[in-house]
């Protein structure tokens, strides 16, 4: 798990995530304080054309791409210190929620130990 740093509290900001195949994907993370809560969208041009998810809340969750796993070849986690949803607008500045970056096998090794069956 690579860690998606320079997330900050700013309630729009862009982060460019180096994806190991050598492909870019843009994420665009926005805080919605009327729905305490993180969302993002996600453009990865490592297919043709580009793969773009809209408007997705930010969970904490082993890989939040998890209904895209045969469209994408990485995986975002959200792990917080507690457990609990990253609700704050802070949360990610002060440490208490971090995105980590997948890489595909590690996206395998999440399905085979926790979703099973699926």
């Amino acid at each position: 798990m690579q860690l998606i740093s320079g997330i900050n509290n700013t309630p729009s900001q862009i982060i460019s995530i180096a994806i190991p195949d050598g492909t870019t994907a843009t994420m665009t993370l926005s805080y919605r304080p009327n729905q305490s809560g993180w969302y993002f969208n996600l453009s990865w041009n490592g297919q043709s054309p580009a793969f773009v998810i809209n408007s997705m809340r930010v969970t904490t969750f082993p890989n939040i791409l998890n209904q895209f796993r045969t469209l994408f070849s990485f995986g975002i986690a959200c792990v917080t210190t507690n457990g609990y949803e990253p609700l704050n607008a802070n949360d990610f500045q002060n440490g208490y929620a971090n995105l980590y970056l997948l890489t595909p096998s590690e996206v395998e090794e999440i399905n085979t130990q926790i979703f099973v069956g699926n």
